[in-house]
């Protein structure tokens, strides 16, 4: 059970939210994938594999570390965030 870091209150865990985000591939990175908006559904890790793409640029790959989730408290409204591991 979570705690409240204000008030020291029992949260309530496991709830869902939304975040509205935007990808944009603006100066040509390789971090988006497009313009649009969507929500974030997961957590992922990006890391360099140590290998290079044919153009030279580093090779990345991707693990799932989890799904974000919400506590509440219901004694002062304190919002905490976490990543809940499968």
């Amino acid at each position: 059970m979570r705690k409240c870091v204000r008030c020291g209150s029992d949260m309530k865990e496991g709830l869902y939210f939304g975040v509205s985000v935007s990808v944009s591939t603006y100066g040509g990175d390789d971090v988006g994938h497009g313009d649009g908006e969507g929500t974030v559904d997961s957590v992922n890790r990006r890391y360099d594999t140590g290998k290079e793409t044919f153009f030279g640029k580093p090779k990345y790959a991707t693990e799932f570390l989890g799904e974000p989730k919400a506590a509440l408290c219901p004694n002062c409204g304190e919002i905490s965030l976490y990543v809940e591991e499968e």
